[in-house]
């Protein structure tokens, strides 16, 4: 490489990754005004969080949900009743909150309106407004109550309860509870050390098992094998019949026997400390990259849980965790509550159930905590990693203010989603292949290993990406021993692990509503999606939601072409490139209707859980550049 092309590609990668920090800075005001400021308005209600909620909700009628869980008991079978007239909105949210707030009962819609086809509309059943039909669904259904927001006249005879807004009718000699029975919505004032100390639990538990060297990527570690450790075993403990309440007991104390023990290894370690002097840039880029971390906090700390998936795929599930003390049918088998996608994993359930525990109410105002955690260890994982792949303290903190500052990475972190935490999990078992790969070090295998059990664990799609890391480490190092262990026996912990839980699933009935069955006769169906598909993916490379880092990535696979090639840094970019075409082409498959609405709210997440690793991929790029820069020479004249 001649001088001239080494600063050529310098200034490129200097140049490119400063227009991704401006592009997510620009985006970054415009995200106050639409999502900081309204959580901000609803913060300053914190004191009173039954008028915070209302508040959130809107219009929904949070008021007369709560009366009803007060009245209804816990196994109760609910038909809820519409008037037809907002369907698509205002019904459908409704429908929604009801199911989460009368956890763990079963509820089921009815509404005369008409199915139009949607996706909203696979979740009430067209009936007329008449005492008959009702009654006659109830009956088919085998519900106790019927909860009725329309104006339906029944018999005298049907026992009535106004809600001031509904009317709770009992059917078939039910009757209603005393709302002493009620259970605690709200944490009381010590909410926030409560969840603290669940927290620290947490990272307790990870602390033992943290594998890797740099401070940085032992704390973002040990959260993440935190995590993973008190996800999974819940899940052995609740196998074994152990409740709730026990399951918290005994992990606790296996947390501080871990504190306990680390606090003996690191007695004689001298604690980190700030360097002499940091430089401006330096100080900038952690000032930036602090922003972040308030921006996600207020968010996800500042309101309840208002984001869809949040509350009616995961917190659902956590609070019938919580309020039944086990994984019942109400979190994988109750084809009432199909809506919350039964198949899904459940680590971060499990751990949002963890901290209502400690909390002592299903209070989703804390579980924002989780969220910043997470984005916490994502943050330190990709410092930690740039710092390891040898760039300075300035490079490594320009890299990691890119990625905790990419639009799209901050707003899910601070909607409480699961792309985050899966997006730690996929670094996190990317860096640890590539560790065990280079070095053969057992705690880097084990660790992979175990962040692919994490994967399959969190979210449906991450047996395809361990796939993808398997057989992206295969094609980079296809003759290479050690890269044919780590990656089968990686893949095979994560098949393993979504094999038992698919297993469980079938034994229970449960099945997948997002896609159609994977036959030849359904791809040939649909094969006209996949250009639909290409341009989507194609816009989301393009688009300044990922600040245009996906387009610098491009730039700098092409002008580094021909350089020398290294495994763990390829592995990098194109794991990811794998795993997003293999989810690319599973949409050809979506269930969804219309197709496009699936694409549009699942396909951006897809991309998010995965870029973190391909800057990373730049990271290494930017390192490998400065190994190989030309040594100036002045000859004499």
């Amino acid at each position: 490489m001649t001088l001239r092309q080494h600063f050529s590609l310098e200034t490129l990668f200097l140049c490119g990754l400063c227009v991704v920090l401006l592009t997510n800075g620009a985006l970054f005001v415009l995200r106050v005004r639409g999502f900081v400021m309204p959580a901000a308005t609803l913060a300053q209600l914190a004191r009173d969080p039954h008028a915070q909620t209302r508040a959130a909700l809107g219009t929904v009628p949070y008021d007369v949900l709560q009366r009803a869980q007060t009245l209804l008991p816990r196994d109760a079978r609910v038909l809820l009743v519409t008037d037809g007239q907002d369907a698509q909105h205002w019904e459908y949210t409704t429908y929604h909150r009801a199911l989460y707030y009368l956890t763990p009962r079963a509820v089921l819609w009815l509404s005369p309106a008409a199915n139009d086809g949607s996706w909203q509309a696979r979740w009430w059943t067209s009936t007329p407004l008449t005492s008959e039909a009702l009654l006659h669904a109830a009956r088919e259904r085998g519900t106790d109550f019927i909860l009725s927001f329309a104006d339906v006249r029944f018999d005298a005879s049907v026992p009535r309860t106004d809600l001031n807004g509904a009317t709770l009718y009992s059917l078939a000699n039910a009757h209603v509870v005393s709302a002493e029975n009620a259970p605690i919505e709200f944490a009381d004032s010590s909410g926030w050390w409560r969840a603290i100390f669940a927290l620290a639990a947490i990272f307790l538990l990870g602390a033992p098992f943290a594998w890797t060297r740099g401070r940085a990527l032992r704390v973002a570690s040990a959260w993440a094998m935190g995590a993973g450790v008190t996800a999974l075993a819940m899940l052995l403990l609740n196998a074994f019949g152990v409740a709730l309440s026990v399951q918290t007991l005994c992990l606790a104390s296996l947390a501080l026997a871990s504190g306990i023990v680390s606090l003996a290894r690191i007695r004689n370690v001298r604690l980190p400390s700030l360097p002499d002097s940091l430089s401006p840039p330096q100080i900038f880029l952690m000032l930036w990259t602090a922003l972040q971390f308030l921006f996600v906090g207020v968010i996800a700390l500042g309101q309840p849980l208002v984001f869809w998936d949040s509350w009616v795929v995961w917190a659902m599930k956590a609070r019938a965790i919580f309020l039944e003390q086990h994984l019942g049918a109400a979190v994988f088998a109750d084809s009432a509550r199909a809506v919350t996608h039964l198949d899904y994993p459940l680590l971060l359930p499990s751990l949002e159930a963890w901290l209502f525990q400690w909390l002592g109410a299903p209070d989703d105002r804390f579980v924002g905590w989780l969220a910043l955690a997470f984005f916490a260890a994502l943050v330190g994982l990709t410092y930690g990693a740039a710092r390891n792949l040898a760039l300075r303290p300035t490079r490594a903190w320009l890299v990691t203010a890119l990625v905790a500052s990419l639009p799209t990475v901050t707003l899910l972190s601070a909607e409480n989603y699961a792309d985050i935490p899966f997006a730690v999990y996929a670094l996190f078992t990317a860096l640890a292949l590539a560790a065990w790969n280079e070095n053969g070090s057992r705690g880097a295998w084990a660790a992979a290993v175990f962040g692919a059990l994490c994967l399959v664990w969190t979210k449906r799609e991450g047996l395809v990406l361990v796939f993808a890391l398997a057989g992206s480490i295969i094609f980079c190092a296809p003759r290479e021993r050690r890269a044919w262990w780590g990656a089968v026996t990686t893949f095979g912990a994560g098949a393993l692990g979504a094999g038992a839980w698919a297993w469980f699933l079938a034994a229970h009935g449960t099945r997948n509503i997002d896609f159609l069955p994977l036959t030849a006769e359904t791809f040939w169906a649909n094969v006209t999606r996949v250009p639909t598909i290409a341009f989507y993916f194609f816009q989301q490379f393009a688009s300044a939601e990922f600040g245009f880092v996906w387009i610098l990535i491009g730039l700098v696979r092409i002008a580094r072409m021909f350089s020398v090639k290294n495994f763990a840094r390829d592995v990098l970019l194109l794991a990811p490139l794998l795993y997003l075409v293999l989810m690319a082409c599973a949409f050809i498959f979506s269930a969804f209707t219309p197709f496009a609405s699936h694409l549009a709210s699942a396909g951006y997440r897809l991309v998010a859980q995965v870029t973190p690793m391909a800057v990373l991929w730049l990271a290494a790029q930017w390192s490998l550049l400065r190994a190989t820069a030309p040594t100036m020479q002045y000859a004499p004249r």
